[in-house]
């Protein structure tokens, strides 16, 4: 028997458990685990809560509502509904379709959203692909490739009319080569800078180029 193997962990319906470390984690209904996780995948379907950190060395698939207490790290994660972590997310590529909050920052070395989020820290990867369906808060965001577009009207129509308008709202964000629709921010930061529409910036400096829709508002711009 292979000595690295682990037992799987398997939540059905509704049920619990300590933690610890699994080959497999699968949860299908209402799973609760009440420490932390250390697995190769983990599965959810429906609402899983975790009051440690959950740490995966390949995958985190959820398709529903979660809730981490700690970190949640994984070579990729995917997220289709809701999740709520209070600590940061480290991912090789993150990709979600709905609503994330974390507390902390988010790393990922790709990051591509559908819908909405709230980042108390630093959203930082290599390519930023974000379609605004949902309004999307940050501190600060870093990385080489930086689209933010508005999202087409889709099956998120509904949760718009309950949660506000698609924007996205930033301190600072910086990077190579960035396009921004509907953002709302206080600095952009980069070498190559297309503001499209629907885009109030306080400063924007750029090193190589610049290019402004006639809609958006600026209150200065300079080349650095």
């Amino acid at each position: 028997m292979d000595k690295n193997h682990q037992m799987d962990l398997k939540i059905h319906g509704q049920g619990s458990s300590s933690g610890g470390k699994y080959d497999n984690v699968s949860i299908m209904g209402e799973g609760k685990v009440h420490g932390d996780i250390d697995c190769i995948n983990l599965k959810i379907y429906g609402e899983g809560k975790f009051g440690g950190n959950l740490k995966a060395g390949s995958k985190v698939d959820i398709k529903g509502h979660s809730n981490i207490k700690g970190n949640l790290e994984a070579k990729k994660v995917k997220i289709q509904g809701e999740a709520e972590i209070n600590g940061e997310i480290f991912a090789e590529e993150a990709v979600i379709t709905g609503n994330i909050r974390t507390d902390g920052d988010c790393n990922a070395e790709t990051f591509t959203l559908d819908g909405g989020f709230t980042i108390g820290g630093l959203l930082n990867a290599d390519i930023l692909k974000i379609n605004l369906h949902l309004p999307c808060k940050v501190h600060e965001i870093g990385g080489a490739e930086i689209t933010v577009k508005k999202g087409k009207l889709n099956f998120f129509k509904n949760m718009i009319i309950h949660t506000g308008g698609k924007e996205l709202t930033a301190d600072i964000i910086e990077g190579d080569d960035i396009y921004l629709e509907n953002t709302y921010a206080k600095v952009v930061r980069g070498n190559n800078i297309t503001l499209g529409s629907g885009c109030e910036i306080e400063l924007v400096e750029y090193k190589n180029d610049f290019k402004q829709d006639k809609e958006v508002e600026i209150g200065t711009h300079r080349k650095i």
